[in-house]
């Protein structure tokens, strides 16, 4: 229903898909973002950014006040992927290293348990569940992996350990989607680039 467009001087704009108006529009310089998830009431956005320190990471924006919310950063890597949960309570965050980190996004704060570390190359598509019980990711590699993740997390959770591994294509994906009853995964390849003539 809503639709976030983002630009390369830093602007976010937030539209109605039904009455094709413009809800929210934001310019978040000197931070663009590069990549970018509404919430499912349009009132937050997520995004991955780059900061002037050249350190990439991840921020909420509040599109109603315009404030610029919670950073999330990883010292020594950089995010590549994002997703958020349908019910708005969980972030996503995929850096170049191949970790997967679990943001709870009514604390702002990375879950005790939320580092996925079994990924070895660089994480790219994600896709969180219609229930939000399951996490799916990808790697550069051509790997994915489905998460089973905790239905009521507390502080005796551990981390997932994943339930099932695949490399559909060995190649870097494009897109993932996941199926209403959770019972398929449909993964794209990245376009190839065509043959040059010379």
């Amino acid at each position: 229903e809503k639709l976030v467009v983002e630009t390369s001087f830093g602007g976010v704009s937030v539209w109605d898909w039904a009455s094709g108006c413009r809800q929210a529009e934001r310019h978040t310089r000197p931070i663009p973002f590069y990549s970018v998830v509404a919430f499912d009431d349009a009132k937050r956005i997520a995004g991955i950014a780059g900061t002037r320190e050249g350190n990439i990471v991840a921020q909420i924006v509040d599109t109603t006040k315009d404030l610029m919310g919670p950073t999330f950063a990883s010292e020594g890597r950089r995010f590549m992927s994002i997703a958020v949960s349908p019910k708005n309570n969980w972030l996503a965050l995929g850096d170049h290293l191949g970790m997967v980190v679990l943001v709870d996004t009514e604390k702002n704060q990375i879950f005790p348990w939320g580092q996925l570390n079994e990924h070895k190359a660089a994480i790219g598509p994600m896709c969180f569940s219609d229930d939000g019980s399951v996490l799916v990711t990808s790697s550069a590699a051509g790997e994915v992996k489905w998460w089973d993740l905790p239905a009521k997390p507390d502080a005796s959770t551990k981390p997932p350990i994943s339930r099932l591994t695949f490399s559909p294509q060995r190649q870097t994906l494009f897109r993932l989607a996941l199926s209403p009853d959770n019972s398929r995964t449909a993964a794209a390849p990245s376009p190839r680039p065509s043959p040059s003539r010379g």
